[in-house]
């Protein structure tokens, strides 16, 4: 199959034309971020490529060795926030607890 342009979805640089991730940010301001434990956030309006830049920087952290990373996309969750309850009682500092009610999944 030919390169195409994406237009859903996350871009798979060898099916999709696309300017790499890694060229788009100041990669020495991320990495000092994450070396310092700092939180930050990438906002830009749709299709303007955050994921696909999260899905990178996942790839060259974890080629590095420096970091084990994993992405997981939580968003499909919205749908079932109704069918958690949070547990404050369980008073454990290292674990928010969630319970089901009729979760599906």
């Amino acid at each position: 199959m030919n390169r195409h342009f994406n237009t859903s979805g996350s871009v798979v640089p060898g099916k999709h034309y696309c300017i790499d991730p890694m060229h788009r940010l100041d990669w020495e301001d991320v990495h000092h971020l994450i070396a310092t434990e700092k939180y930050f956030v990438l906002h830009a309006p749709r299709q303007t490529g955050k994921t696909s830049t999260l899905l990178a920087m996942v790839d060259v952290f974890n080629q590095s060795g420096e970091y084990h990373v994993l992405y997981v996309n939580i968003e499909g969750t919205q749908a079932a926030r109704e069918q958690f309850t949070i547990r404050p009682d369980l008073n454990e500092p290292w674990s928010l607890m969630l319970t089901t009610t009729n979760c599906p999944f």
